[in-house]
């Protein structure tokens, strides 16, 4: 999808757009990309089929990017369990950042 950025951009410390900053912790995320829609709409595939115990995804714009991710998870190892919980949704796995 050439919309996609990449889903190595890790999210900065900062969200702009007046949106508030993430709290800090780790974080799965799933792509950045350039139009909202399109992160909408790998968010809505993505909980068709979402775990409970997994902090919903959400999508936060970063500056010219509009990121996908769940969290904040209070340690890499959470946000590593969280990942495996996930079901294939024809996404690429996620990447764990931390904030």
């Amino acid at each position: 999808n050439p919309d996609v950025v990449s889903s190595t951009t890790p999210m900065s410390s900062s969200v702009a757009g007046g949106n508030p900053l993430l709290p800090n912790g780790f974080y799965l995320q799933f792509g950045a990309y350039t139009h909202s829609a399109n992160a909408d709409a790998v968010k809505e595939r993505l909980k068709q089929r979402w775990p409970l115990p997994v902090p919903a995804p959400e999508v936060r714009q970063n500056g010219l990017f509009y990121r996908l991710y769940s969290g904040p998870f209070a340690s890499r190892n959470a946000a590593m369990e969280a990942a495996r919980l996930l079901p294939d949704a024809g996404t690429t796995r996620p990447l764990i950042v931390q904030r």
